[in-house]
Formats: C-alpha cells, structure tokens, sequence
C-alpha cells in the first residue's frame, strides 16, 4: 500500500469509528430513557409515547453494527502488515460481537410488537404485558452486556497494532487497552450486581475518541519491521 493510499485508508477508518457514535448513542439514549426501572406502567406509556422514535432506534442501531464491520475490516487491511494474525483475531471479535448485538434487537422488536397490540395478545391481561415489556427490556439489555465482552477484546489486538506499529504513539494502545478493560469491567460488575447503574467506560473511552481522531489527522506512516 503506498503512502497516499494508506492515508485515505487511515481516513475513512477513523471516519468509520467516529460514526458509530451518534447512531449507538442516539439507540441507547432512547432505549434508556424510556425505560423505568421496575415500573411497567411507566415503562410501556413511554415507549408508547416515543411512537416511532423507538422503532428508529432499533434502525440506528442495526445501522451503527454494519459500521462496526466496515471499520474493522479497513482498520485489517490498514494494520494487517505489522500483524496478520492479530489482525485476524480483530475482525473474528468484532463479528462475534455484531453478531450478538444483531440477535439482541430481537427483544426490542418484541417490545414494539407487544405495544402496538394485536388480536393474538387479547389473551394477555394489560398487567401482564406491561410485566413483559419490561421483562423483554432487561433481557435486551443483559444481550448488550454480552456484546460488551466482544466490544472491550477486540480492543486488546488492535491496541497491539497500534502499540507494534511505530508510526502511532503508545499512549494511543495504553489508552485503547483500557477502553477495553473498560467494557470487560461493565460486563463482569453488572452480571454480579444487576442494575447497578455502575459504568466504567464512561471513564474509560478517551483511547476511542482520540484514536480515530490521530487517524484523521495525522494517519498511518510506515510500520517499523
């Protein structure tokens, strides 16, 4: 890959990674701010208040998995050189993770089915399907901590890369490696304490904002051999 080529790559591998943000985050906000924790009433008026606000989210968030794939497959072809095997275990993390991130959204369909009614539901009591719109979003939201394993381990190689590469500054991979140690440590707190409110990547996630950052601006130079 020549330089000129390497930087485009660079570029739209740290376009990619900026981008997943706001369609993740505008899915998570509505997702979380509709829900009541352990209050189904409040739970289901407010989802039924969000209309298609919900049913959007569940789009922005499909959409945020098929950049997930396109970034890590141009950061392998951008890093692959210093690595292939790393490179490698990146992609097979990251579809895991797409993977149980797509089957997860099953539950928020659920939802949205369960709300907008249906003859066949006329044999649920309303208490009841309020019980199981909250039921079906903490098992939406359990799928997201799952996915939280495979978001936080493909950051290890990538740190690798970055760390192997010599043309990126370490702190870069340092910081990586703890974004994804973050992750792990969500999943872990929050499958031994449920609903803890407790999340670590808020404190985590600098290495994911100023890596694709350096990749926008400054690229990817020759890897030292």
């Amino acid at each position: 890959m020549n330089n000129q080529s390497q930087a485009q790559t660079a570029r739209l591998a740290g376009a990619l990674y900026l981008c997943m943000a706001p369609f993740a985050g505008f899915s998570l906000f509505v997702n979380f701010s509709n829900f009541v924790h352990d209050d189904p009433v409040a739970t289901l008026s407010n989802i039924q208040a969000a209309g298609n606000l919900y049913a959007l989210s569940i789009v922005t968030w499909l959409i945020s998995q098929l950049i997930f794939i396109l970034l890590v497959f141009t950061l392998y072809h951008l890093l692959k050189n210093i690595s292939k095997i790393s490179a490698q275990l990146m992609i097979i993390l990251v579809l895991i993770g797409v993977s149980i991130s797509f089957s997860n959204e099953i539950f928020q369909f659920a939802i949205l089915r369960l709300v907008g009614g249906g003859e066949y539901l006329t044999t649920f009591e309303p208490s009841q399907i309020n019980s199981l719109v909250v039921f079906f979003s903490h098992l939406h939201n359990h799928g997201i901590q799952i996915a939280h394993i495979f978001w936080g381990l493909w950051l290890f190689p990538l740190a690798y890369l970055i760390y192997r590469s010599g043309s990126m500054p370490k702190i870069l991979a340092v910081l990586i490696a703890i974004a994804g140690v973050g992750y792990l440590a969500d999943f872990g707190i929050n499958t031994f304490v449920f609903d803890s409110g407790i999340t670590v990547t808020q404190y985590t996630f600098l290495g994911e904002i100023l890596f694709p950052l350096w990749l926008l601006i400054k690229g990817v130079g020759k890897s030292k051999k």
